[in-house]
């Protein structure tokens, strides 16, 4: 493979690598979704109502994250994101949680409101990665004199892979079956919707909202190490600029 040891030698790659491998880890809450909702709105086919709040938060939360790239640098945000998703999903928790006690209709319509505040985070982890893998090509651009635009994609995403399908295998033991934690009752034609445990709703709010707020700090984690930022990113951005023009001057 083109340059899989260079990526595999570069610190920065493994900050990019390691991060998108727990962040996928929060397919066992998307997993989740819509057995979350069938508990909240009592059918599984209202999920839209929990899908068009985390919608229009993502592209507000895109917007917000451009405007904020003016002020602060992507590791900042990365890592401000992961801390905001964390707090907004314990309270998306919280609020859930006292619904599913008292069935408190206003509770209902605030945790749905809820959702727009997690999807605001999605904004972040949807847009920041890529900029990231840009100037981690430039950095082993400058370092190996290769450009690897499609090499560091392939490696995160075997990382991305294995943590995907281990999140897709666990979710369903997670969820119903005995011995899971969650003891979900599953439909069936003579009882379309069954009635869930206050416990079992409790778990699968958990596991919906705090695991992912969890994995998305985790995501955040490794950019306390990430120093490829500011004048170091700039540096970095000229220096490639300098190998390019070199290379063009030696073709002509």
């Amino acid at each position: 493979l083109v340059g899989f040891v260079d990526i595999i030698k570069n610190k920065y790659a493994w900050t990019i690598i390691v991060s998108e491998f727990l962040k996928s880890f929060r397919g066992i809450s998307t997993f989740m979704e819509a057995f979350i909702a069938a508990a909240v709105l009592g059918d599984i086919s209202k999920k839209i109502l929990f899908v068009l709040p985390v919608g229009i938060g993502t592209a507000v939360g895109m917007l917000v994250v451009n405007f904020l790239l003016k002020k602060f640098d992507a590791r900042q945000l990365y890592i401000a994101s992961g801390i905001y998703s964390l707090i907004a999903n314990s309270i998306a928790f919280a609020v859930g949680v006292q619904y599913f006690k008292t069935g408190n209709a206003v509770l209902q319509i605030v945790f749905i409101a809820t959702l727009f505040l997690i999807g605001l985070q999605f904004g972040a982890s949807n847009l920041l990665p890529s900029m990231f893998q840009a100037d981690v090509l430039e950095d082993m651009e400058v370092k190996t004199g290769k450009r690897l635009d499609a090499s560091l994609p392939f490696v995160i995403s075997i990382g991305t892979l294995i943590s995907g399908t281990i999140a897709s295998a666990l979710a369903p033991q997670v969820l119903y079956g005995e011995g899971s934690i969650i003891q979900y009752i599953q439909p069936t034609d003579a009882i379309p919707n069954p009635e869930q445990s206050l416990k079992s709703k409790i778990f699968l709010l958990f596991f919906y909202t705090i695991v992912h707020g969890i994995m998305m700090f985790l995501a955040g984690v490794p950019f306390f190490f990430y120093k490829l930022t500011g004048k170091t990113k700039e540096d970095v951005h000229n220096k490639v600029l300098e190998l390019r023009a070199k290379t063009e001057s030696k073709q002509k």
